[in-house]
């Protein structure tokens, strides 16, 4: 039995309340205030971006609640950047890590002969998926979307594991699910896909759909003993 349960509701509300919803969830899984501070945090830029684009009807988005239209401006900045950092440098990383260790099952159980897959990152051959090849990617990545200077030898792989693989745990094969959903070389073009995801319904429901698969899968490779992650720690998440 998954450890939580969480419905979230794609039939009635607004696709922006939904994508707020489950941002929150994904950057804030284990905290029972904070997700709901940051969804009014989020519905508020996005009212403010209405506005700004559409003049006109300003009266419509002012008829959203208080919790969404009153919060503080500059709260609701600094919370979307701490969250969209999180995203990208720990959720979305994560959720690379666990692509890696799923198709590697899939190679290996297709395959029996092969050994299995090895890492190649923009060319560069990083050898086979142990943590600390995977660890050393990902403090990587995270220096490179923080701007800091590679300095390798100054940390260790095992905060990847620690930090970032721990930490996500909850909403794994949410950021995986979601991750394969989005697409674009630029900010704008993988924000765009982000709203898409949201504003039509039927890819709403691919989501959760993949989300589920990849939470069966993840449970899978982690029976198999090539990770620690158990069923209980992974939260279920039902859209109705």
């Amino acid at each position: 039995m998954a450890a939580q349960t969480v419905t979230i509701d794609i039939s009635s509300r607004y696709p922006a309340e939904v994508s707020a919803e489950f941002f929150a969830l994904l950057i804030h899984p284990e905290n029972d205030s904070a997700p709901e501070q940051l969804v009014a945090a989020e519905m508020n830029r996005q009212i403010r971006y209405w506005a700004k684009i559409d003049p006109e009807g300003v009266d419509v988005w002012q008829c959203w609640p208080p919790k969404y239209l009153l919060f503080a401006l500059e709260l609701a900045e600094k919370l979307h950047k701490q969250a969209m950092d999180a995203f990208n440098r720990k959720r979305m990383i994560a959720a690379q890590l666990a692509r890696v260790f799923v198709v590697e099952a899939l190679v290996r159980g297709a395959f029996v002969r092969r050994k299995g897959i090895e890492l190649i990152d923009d060319g560069e051959r990083l050898g086979e998926p142990s943590w600390e090849n995977l660890g050393l990617w990902g403090l990587r990545q995270q220096r490179r979307l923080a701007r800091r200077p590679d300095h390798p030898d100054k940390v260790h792989w095992k905060t990847i594991q620690a930090r970032t693989w721990a930490r996500s745990k909850p909403v794994l094969h949410l950021a995986a699910a979601f991750q394969t959903m989005l697409h674009g070389s630029t900010e704008a073009a993988r924000q765009a896909s982000w709203a898409e995801v949201f504003n039509d319904r039927q890819k709403t429901e691919t989501l959760f759909m993949r989300a589920e698969l990849w939470r069966v899968a993840l449970i899978q490779v982690a029976r198999n003993g090539r990770i620690k992650l158990a069923e209980e720690e992974m939260i279920s998440v039902v859209a109705k």
